[in-house]
């Protein structure tokens, strides 16, 4: 009499068991698992973009599913536990923390302001109110504005400034309303790309005769590159500072720098990227994708609720007609 064929799981709780049956490895695959379901209600049922599609532990099953190997799976299911998702309350604390630390400090020490002075909180108001806030590369300048009580009519983004718009118009408002000083933020900063592009606006703060603006370039989260990047950019009237740099195991990259640790599993997903590439690109593709480990070759695990960045690993956040991703990323061109 024949053995009865083990159907096909049809969801992720089936697959996992059929991993658990035959390894043995009950506890370890089905506690990742109902952490991930836990992330789900807490974090993931945040994410913006295409919010049409299936819920989060559908598309999970779905992007797991899709490699052909056992080996494979596993490693899709455990990477899937190692991204780092940052939701809306979680990025309204991270633009406190950025403004009440980094960012005050910098401003305390540009103005001058004595900490003993019994009008220590006018004297930072007036500095504040002299301070002219931008974002690097199109962060929700607005927001970060709002939630700080930041009072300021433009709210510009940089790098767009860099690419379409005048900076001899900017230095002239800042000039004509007193501005003393600039801040540059943004949200996150992975290779720093976008960083370089909008310095090709900021420089010139440098050049302004006789005496440069002041500028902190200021990313709240950063990828070990972008801070990278960021230091390069620092001189006499530029100050770079990143609030929270992320450590070298928040990334998979192209290539691992000298004394980077990274999870156990990181060289099987880096080998599972390149061996997948062309079934992740697909036949027709309609959005820019910039290799296995994404811009800049970062691979970085790290994305928000408002959208997956682009020099995350393309298997991740990349829609083919043979690929299917876990976030699927709203890109700006294409």
């Amino acid at each position: 009499m024949s053995k009865s064929k083990t159907p096909k799981p049809t969801n992720i709780e089936e697959l996992v068991s059929s991993w658990t049956q035959k390894s043995g490895d009950t506890q370890g695959l089905r506690d990742e698992l109902e952490l991930l379901k836990v992330f789900r209600d807490y974090l993931y049922e945040q994410y913006v973009p295409f919010p049409d599609e299936p819920g989060y532990i559908d598309r999970l099953f779905a992007w797991v599913d899709q490699v052909s190997s056992v080996s494979h799976k596993k490693t899709l299911f455990k990477l899937a536990s190692w991204l780092l998702f940052v939701g809306a309350e979680e990025m309204k604390s991270l633009y406190k923390s950025s403004f009440s630390g980094i960012v005050t400090r910098w401003i305390i020490d540009q103005a001058q302001i004595d900490l003993n002075s019994s009008d220590f909180s006018g004297d930072l108001e007036t500095a504040i109110d002299a301070t002219f806030f931008g974002s690097i590369a199109g962060m929700d300048i607005g927001t970060y504005c709002r939630i700080n009580d930041i009072q300021q009519s433009y709210r510009p983004d940089f790098r767009e400034i860099a690419a379409i718009g005048d900076t001899r118009k900017l230095i002239t408002h800042l000039q004509s309303n007193g501005y003393e000083r600039v801040v540059a933020v943004e949200d996150y900063v992975g290779g720093g790309s976008q960083m370089r592009e909008a310095w090709h606006c900021l420089q010139h703060l440098e050049r302004i005769q006789p005496e440069p603006i002041p500028l902190l370039i200021t990313p709240i989260i950063s990828a070990p590159k972008g801070v990278r990047t960021g230091n390069s950019l620092s001189s006499k009237s530029t100050t770079f500072k990143v609030e929270y740099p992320l450590p070298s195991s928040s990334c998979i990259p192209e290539v691992v720098a000298s004394g980077s640790k990274e999870p156990a599993f990181a060289e099987k997903a880096r080998k599972l990227f390149v061996n997948y590439e062309s079934q992740i690109v697909g036949m027709n593709q309609t959005q820019p994708l910039y290799g296995p480990f994404g811009c800049d070759g970062v691979g970085s695990l790290v994305l928000t609720y408002l959208n997956c960045p682009d020099n995350v690993p393309s298997a991740i956040h990349h829609k083919s007609d043979s690929w299917e991703p876990l976030f699927r990323r709203a890109s700006r061109e294409g």
